[in-house]
């Protein structure tokens, strides 16, 4: 996503909610977020503060910058479980497209080295340099 509005879209349809219901869980007055977005104005910090303060699961690096994914990692390093995020594909196809071409290069790059990692792997390369750092140590 390119801009805080279209991100707070894929939001609230992430989450399977209607406007109305996603303006009633900030305390937002009815219509206050379908206006910003439909007369695509400037998005106030308290509001930003409001989404992130009700969806404490929703990325605030992703949120305000577009970088990263919609949810939070947990402390095991994964992407957060809670059931809001089991709507998904709800995501609209033009959305996914759009995240998949703007990350098209980095998706090659990931390729690209688990490829190597893999290789190396097979051919027996990570085995003989951990035995060599083993022998190294003592």
């Amino acid at each position: 996503m390119s801009t805080l509005s279209e991100r707070i879209t894929l939001l609230i349809e992430s989450k399977g909610l209607k406007m109305a219901s996603f303006e009633r869980e900030l305390g937002l007055k009815r219509n206050t977020i379908s206006q910003i977005l439909r007369r695509n104005t400037e998005i106030k910090a308290d509001i930003v503060a409001k989404i992130l303060e009700t969806y404490p699961d929703v990325s605030a690096e992703w949120l305000l910058l577009g970088k990263g994914t919609i949810g939070q990692l947990n402390a095991n390093g994964e992407m957060s479980t809670d059931h809001s995020f089991a709507k998904l594909h709800l995501i609209k196809k033009e959305h996914i497209i759009s995240y998949l071409e703007m990350y098209e290069e980095e998706f090659y790059q990931l390729d690209c080295f688990l490829r190597y990692k893999n290789n190396m792997i097979k051919d027996g390369v990570v085995d003989e340099l951990i035995k060599r750092l083993k022998r190294a140590e003592q």
